[in-house]
C-alpha cells in the first residue's frame, strides 16, 4: 500500500481479549470468517478508531497523507 492508502483502510479496535470492534467498511464476510473464530464484535462510535497524518521521505522527494476521518493535514519543509 502507499501512504494515504494505508491511511484510508478500514481499522480494527481490540477491546478486551477476543473482543473487537470494526469500522463499518469491512465487510460482512471477514465478520462472519472472526465470530467463527471465537471473536465477539462490539461496536464503538466511528472516532475510537483514531486518526493519522503521516510524511515519508522517498529516494526522490516526500509522500505524505492525511486521514479523512479527521481534521488535520501533513505538512512537512
Amino acid at each position: 500500500m502507499d501512504l494515504q492508502a494505508a491511511i484510508d483502510a478500514p481499522r480494527l479496535r481490540q477491546d478486551d481479549g477476543y473482543r473487537v470492534a470494526l469500522e463499518a467498511p469491512i465487510t460482512d464476510g471477514v465478520r462472519t470468517a472472526l465470530q467463527g473464530t471465537g471473536h465477539v464484535l462490539t461496536e464503538w462510535p466511528p472516532i475510537a478508531f483514531g486518526g493519522a497524518q503521516a510524511i515519508m521521505r522517498r529516494p526522490r522527494g516526500w509522500a505524505a497523507g492525511s486521514d479523512l476521518r479527521k481534521d488535520g493535514m501533513a505538512v512537512g519543509y
